[in-house]
Order: structure tokens, then C-alpha cells, then sequence
């Protein structure tokens, strides 16, 4: 179980990358709403969802070292988005992608109790 778990986590981190940089992650789902101006709060609650998934399919790893990596992770597919047709570098992007994190981090304390040790 633990292991279809985990498998379950990398699909879904592989998912959101796909997301975050293809040059129009809409036309993935429905081409009619290619070109809609779109703008919630999708980083957000991709970034939380993530968080939650990846800390509890890996509990013995530091919640501090997910963070990082999550924040780091944003911040790159942020600044790879330059270089791709139709997707521009957005700072409030990066601000939902930490606050994603960080509302992640605070659920699974919520859930599991006391962080683990770093």
C-alpha cells in the first residue's frame, strides 16, 4: 500500500509539472477554452494538494526538506515559464506556490500531529 501511495505521489508531482509548463494547460482539457483569461487560484491549491500527498507518502522525510524543495520546485517552473509560448514569469505565482506549501505543511501537522525532526 505504502508503495502504490508513493507511486501515487510522483504521478501527481509529474501532473503538476506538466501543468505548470506546457504553453497551455487548458488546451489539455478542453480546446474551446484555449485563449479564456483564467485566474484563481490554481498554484494555490496545486502547491497544497502536493505538499499533503508528497508528506504523507514519505513520512520519514523532513517536512523541512519537502518545504524546500516544493518552494525551490515553484520558483523554478516559474522562471522556466519564460522561455514557453504563451506562459509568462509571475511573481503572485510564486507567492501561491509558498503559501500553497506552507497551508500543506500546516494541514499535515493538523492531521499527523507534531512535525518530524529535520
Amino acid at each position: 500500500m505504502r508503495f502504490a501511495f508513493r507511486l501515487f505521489s510522483y504521478v501527481l508531482w509529474a501532473t503538476c509539472t506538466l501543468l505548470l509548463l506546457v504553453p497551455d494547460p487548458r488546451l489539455l482539457f478542453d480546446p474551446r477554452d484555449a485563449g479564456e483569461a483564467v485566474r484563481g487560484y490554481e498554484h494555490l491549491l496545486m502547491f497544497s494538494v502536493l505538499t499533503i500527498i508528497l508528506l504523507l507518502a514519505h513520512p520519514k522525510r523532513s517536512m523541512r526538506m519537502w518545504a524546500c524543495v516544493l518552494i525551490v520546485y515553484g520558483v523554478l517552473t516559474e522562471v522556466l515559464q519564460i522561455v514557453i509560448p504563451y506562459r509568462t514569469f509571475q511573481g503572485i505565482d510564486i507567492l501561491e506556490d509558498t503559501l500553497g506549501v506552507l497551508i500543506g505543511l500546516g494541514t499535515c501537522v493538523l492531521l499527523t500531529g507534531l512535525p518530524r525532526a529535520p
